[in-house]
């Protein structure tokens, strides 16, 4: 009993080491107050129980806690050491202020064998004479013999602290974001972020994962062939790569997640190649996309990602490009997500036209469309999807309006015809609604739809849409037509879905917000 209840506390120590490691850095030294406190909630957890001390420690936001033990620190300023106006994150580096002592390396070492997890997501930076002072200390590389996964994002992290904290431990390390402009080559001409993987081979041997955004240098893309082991590679947000790289990645092994950048060159397949890729994700315009299709040639997806950037015509360049796929995967091709990164055309599109490239995977329980069109369908054409993928489970539509809009009874047919879809998510549906549909007998018994549970519904920018839908009819409605609604799982689609900011900053879903309010308020049972 009491190993689950600190699991259900871990999120609140991760939130405490937050706390330790990214509060705005004050003129005043607080740092000695913060290492005590660390240390009394350690020895706290210790004498509750060993599970609870290797809980504490397993995953850490940052090196400050683990630094922290070795001596106090102080904050200096980045630039030229001018302590003037409010001192914040972004303008000091932690420094050492004291020798580290011999007893220190020893609680340092205790600990820093339990961390399994480095995720370095920010501030504050650290100076890196740091790594010498614990030279001189007797600590060497690495100094997480146990760490599996490292990912810095958005953070200054350096070759230098990789090549301190890893080894042959690691399994994943994600470096996202992180690359300073202004110093892209060192003086032989290497980019940060080539010296970073160089080594990568050697000291971590048995990495499986690799996730690397820098689109700002070139560097060599090849360093991801010696990793022999790798079972995802996500290289998406680098810099474009060639048909020949991509060829030479077939001969990974264990290879079943791949995302890839655009891609140049003459396609050719690999006859025997990717036999295990999984789950593929490819970003390019209509030729990018044929080439990197072609090259991998794939047989038994499960996942298909695709960005579509310009030049691409939305009906004839897809029917051209994804039937092919879906074929050869239809019976094992089970998620679907497609981004249409491309100014909206004047035409309007069928939900039809855009969904038909796809039917022929039959197996899809996830779909997911983003894009500006304007795409007009009626409940009829939503439920007409059932036809095709019966076993979906999940659908997000996310488009401009078009002539016609679908309406909750629709919704609740097609949950109807899907006995396993639990989650929906369109972004403009019909308001306002009538407490009845049209056939109000039918309301009785068919249109209870008895497995959706999450829904996230939008509106026209065009506040008038809703004007005259009261959200405590909808509410009512929705209770009705949907009896395992999960009310707080529909709120966190609003919260954390990928449109979110229209959601807060726009029209297109404070209706949809207020009829989640309403529900709160219903008795449980109606």
């Amino acid at each position: 009993m009491a190993h689950r209840v600190l699991h259900r506390g871990n999120d609140v120590i991760q939130v405490i080491f937050e706390n330790l490691s990214t509060e705005p850095m004050s003129p005043v030294d607080r740092w000695s107050e913060e290492r005590s406190s660390l240390a009394r909630l350690a020895y706290t957890c210790k004498a509750f129980s060993p599970c609870a001390l290797k809980i504490l420690w397993r995953s850490l936001p940052s090196m400050m806690p683990l630094l922290s033990l070795l001596a106090s620190s102080r904050g200096d300023r980045l630039l030229g050491g001018k302590h003037v106006g409010e001192v914040t994150q972004r303008s000091y580096s932690l420094v050492l202020k004291e020798p580290i002592a011999p007893e220190s390396v020893l609680c340092f070492k205790r600990y820093a064998s339990l961390v399994r997890v480095l995720r370095v997501d920010g501030l504050p930076h650290y100076d890196l004479a740091i790594f010498s002072y614990l030279e001189e200390a007797g600590l060497r590389s690495p100094l997480l013999p146990s760490l599996q996964d490292l990912s810095c994002r958005r953070s200054r992290i350096t070759a230098t602290t990789v090549g301190w904290v890893i080894g042959p431990s690691l399994r994943s390390f994600s470096a996202i974001n992180y690359v300073d402009m202004r110093y892209q080559r060192n003086p032989e001409g290497v980019s940060k972020i080539e010296s970073l993987l160089n080594g990568l081979h050697l000291s971590s041997p048995r990495l499986e994962v690799l996730e690397v955004a820098d689109r700002m240098s070139c560097w060599n893309l090849s360093i991801a062939l010696a990793l022999s082991q790798l079972r995802v590679l996500d290289i998406s947000r680098s810099r474009p790569c060639d048909t020949d790289f991509l060829r030479s990645l077939a001969a990974l092994p264990r290879l079943h997640t791949l995302k890839i950048p655009e891609i140049t060159g003459q396609p050719s397949p690999v006859p025997g190649g990717f036999r295990h890729l999984m789950n593929l994700a490819i970003v390019g315009d209509v030729d990018s996309l044929a080439f990197a299709v072609e090259t991998i040639h794939p047989h038994q997806l499960r996942t298909l990602s695709v960005m579509i950037r310009e030049p691409f015509e939305c009906v004839d360049d897809a029917h051209g490009l994804f039937p092919s796929i879906c074929n050869r995967c239809s019976r094992t091709l089970e998620e679907i997500n497609i981004e249409y990164d491309l100014e909206p055309p004047e035409d309007e599109f069928t939900l039809t036209d855009i969904l038909e490239p796809f039917h022929a995977a039959r197996n899809v329980r996830v779909f997911t469309l983003t894009s500006e069109y304007k795409v007009s369908f009626s409940d009829a054409d939503l439920v007409a999807i059932a036809k095709h993928w019966p076993a979906l489970r999940a659908l997000d539509l996310d488009y401009e309006e078009g002539p016609q809009l679908p309406t909750l009874w629709g919704i609740a047919d097609l949950a109807g015809a899907c006995p396993d879809l639990e989650e929906i998510a369109l972004a403009i549906v019909e308001w306002p609604l009538q407490s009845s549909p049209p056939d109000k007998e039918r309301d009785q018994g068919q249109r209870r739809a008895k497995n959706l549970k999450r829904l996230k519904l939008g509106q026209k920018d065009d506040s008038g849409q809703t004007r005259g839908a009261d959200p405590r009819v909808v509410a009512s409605v929705v209770r009705r037509l949907f009896p395992v609604f999960d009310l707080k799982g529909s709120r966190e689609m609003v919260h954390y879905h990928y449109n979110a900011l229209k959601l807060i900053f726009g029209s297109g879903g404070t209706f949809w917000r207020d009829v989640l309010a309403e529900m709160e308020k219903l008795p449980v049972g109606n």
